[in-house]
Order: C-alpha cells, then sequence, then structure tokens
C-alpha cells in the first residue's frame, strides 16, 4: 500500500479554521483504469473526528490505465478539501464513478 499523507488545510474564507488531513490509500488495484479507494480521518481542535472514504470506479477511471494509487490519493485529498469547505464534516462515503468527475455522497 502507499504511504500516508498528512496535510493541514485552511477554510478559504476563515484562515483561522485549521483541518488535519491524513489521507491513505486503502484499495489499489494493479492497473489505473481499475480505480481506488482513499480513505481520510480528519481532525479539528473543536470538532469530532471524521472520516471521507472516496471510491475511484466506473466510467472515471476508464482513461485513467496510467493513474498510480499516489495519483488517486492526491487527487481524493483535494475532494476531501472540498467537502470540508461545504460544511459537511461527518464520515462519509464519496464515489467518483462518473466520466465528468462529479462526486456522489451517501453516510458511512
Amino acid at each position: 500500500m502507499s504511504k500516508t499523507v498528512e496535510k493541514q488545510y485552511r477554510l478559504r474564507n476563515d484562515s483561522r479554521e485549521v483541518f488535519q488531513i491524513e489521507a491513505r490509500v486503502t484499495k489499489e488495484y494493479k492497473s489505473g483504469d481499475e480505480g481506488a479507494e482513499i480513505t481520510g480521518t480528519i481532525t479539528h481542535p473543536v470538532i469530532k473526528p471524521f472520516k471521507y472514504v472516496v471510491e475511484f470506479g466506473g466510467d472515471f477511471t476508464k482513461t485513467k490505465k496510467n493513474f498510480t494509487p499516489e495519483m488517486y490519493l492526491h487527487t481524493a485529498i483535494s475532494i476531501m478539501e472540498s467537502q470540508i469547505e461545504s460544511k459537511k464534516h461527518v464520515d462519509t462515503r464519496l464515489w467518483v464513478h462518473k466520466d465528468s468527475g462529479l462526486t456522489e455522497t451517501s453516510p458511512l
């Protein structure tokens, strides 16, 4: 499995709000066009820790044969940052299966 990436993320409209993201590849396959699963644990000083699980598959990955697990990892971190911005601070599964890259969500 790939390494863990730790990153601080500050809200765009309130840079005093800092979240810590710890993300890692939890499922990877032989080829990038099979997708990946990335799990991130997000912490904040005054919010209960929560998880995002980002699953890449379907039409989105059909053209990603050369994608590495690390590429999926960094793409997932960007998606997690968007979720943090939208104030969705609960355990959430995010599916990225459409060509467009649009994300579908559901509670974990």
